[in-house]
């Protein structure tokens, strides 16, 4: 999954210059060369108190980095001649709440690489996962140090910890013989809980997500729906409800139904066909679910709530989408009608009833969602890109 990081850097006139630069220059460096993530960084130089809300509105940042100078009473920002502005800490605090409560902005870690930055970052993290702030004043060698040594740990890490690479930056600092490894602190909340919310009034068990080709319409109605419904409800002892998208995708006109369904659906399964990307509609579905998922502090641990079965190559995919796939979900290969009846049968039964086992496990999870309408869930548009993929698939062949 690509992470957005929004650097902010300040430095006034009428304070002691810093190598903000080399800092934000070696952040990008290392970036650059990370082998299990992809990261896209957007940097903010000169930032004001003027424009720091438009600054945080205008991106959807995951990881927010501030580089420059702190006091005692908060951040220092620059004013509209370009002089030092601090911002009180409960104000900025406040901030952080608007961005990710009300306009749900998916800020996961805050980096406060400035002195004295631990009353802001115990401020913000009332409402932040993870933030990293400074118990005293830190010169500059150990933030840049401290700053390559953090996102050494996210770039390069296969298993992304906010923790882990806050440990690889002290450890930096103290790598290159400086005495301030113990100044940065971190504050993390050892366990994430949903958003509280009223209990949604489901309408659905499941929003199953498609692009109606018609390759895999017989299959699907005839062989897949089929086993997938009768092993749920034999699991479930009792009806399923699962909403199904039957029209044409056009344009980009969402259904309300859709919408409706979205806000009301215990849980997502989607079966990618190689135009599945192409179509907007299945994007938004997609995107709309994990944003929901993410606002409300879920994520596709276990039980997913969020099932992804791929019915053609599912390497090919976004790479967010096959992080989100199962093999013990893969009908890649079985999506002939003949398969029913042939030697591969038991093979395609295994993996609807793996499927469906995750999926009742989803249903009796009864996620907390907030209990919203249709109206209320956008779509993150960035997301949306993402997911969208330029590439184009030779339909497979089937008889």
């Amino acid at each position: 999954m690509k992470k957005n990081i929004l650097i902010l850097s300040a430095n006034p006139k009428n304070t002691e210059r810093l190598r903000a630069d080399e800092e934000i220059h070696s952040i990008q460096e290392i970036l650059q060369s990370a082998k299990h993530h992809v990261f896209k960084v957007d940097i903010n130089l000169a930032t004001s108190v003027s424009d720091l809300q438009s600054t945080l509105l205008c991106h959807t940042p995951h990881i927010v980095h501030f580089c420059g100078h702190g006091e005692t009473d908060g951040l220092l920002l620059e004013n509209d001649i370009g002089e030092k502005q601090w911002i009180p800490v409960n104000e900025l605090a406040n901030l952080f709440e608007i961005c990710v409560r009300r306009c749900h902005k998916p800020i996961e870690c805050v980096v406060l690489n400035a002195c004295y930055s631990k009353a802001q970052a115990e401020a913000i993290h009332q409402h932040i996962p993870y933030v990293i702030g400074m118990s005293t004043s830190i010169g500059d060698k150990a933030g840049i140090r401290f700053a390559e040594g953090f996102y050494t740990g996210l770039g390069l890490g296969k298993d992304y910890s906010y923790p882990t690479a806050f440990k690889l930056g002290c450890n930096n600092i103290r790598l290159h013989n400086i005495p301030e490894g113990s100044i940065p602190v971190i504050l993390e909340q050892q366990h994430t809980k949903p958003l509280q919310a009223e209990t949604v009034d489901y309408e659905w068990d499941v929003f199953l997500s498609y692009e109606p080709v018609n390759v895999f319409k017989k299959w699907r109605e005839e062989i897949f729906l089929h086993q997938f419904v009768g092993f749920l409800e034999q699991q479930l002892a009792r009806d399923v409800k699962i909403f199904e998208r039957k029209e044409l995708c056009t344009g980009e006109d969402v259904p309300i139904s859709v919408k409706n369904a979205l806000a009301r659906s215990r849980c997502f399964v989607g079966l990618c066909s190689p135009t599945y990307f192409n179509c907007y509609q299945c994007r938004y579905e997609l995107s709309v679910m994990i944003r929901r998922e993410q606002r409300c502090g879920h994520r596709t641990a276990t039980p997913p709530l969020i099932l992804i079965a791929n019915v053609y190559d599912g390497e090919k995919f976004p790479t967010l989408v096959s992080r989100l796939m199962r093999s013990e979900w893969d009908f890649n290969g079985l999506t002939s009608l003949g398969i029913h009846r042939g030697r591969k049968s038991h093979l395609l039964e295994g993996k609807i009833r793996n499927l469906v086992k995750a999926t009742e496990q989803a249903i009796n999870a009864q996620p907390t969602w907030e209990n919203t309408s249709f109206d209320d869930l956008t779509p993150d548009e960035e997301l949306i890109l993402d997911l969208n993929t330029s590439r184009s698939f030779p339909l497979p062949r089937h008889k």
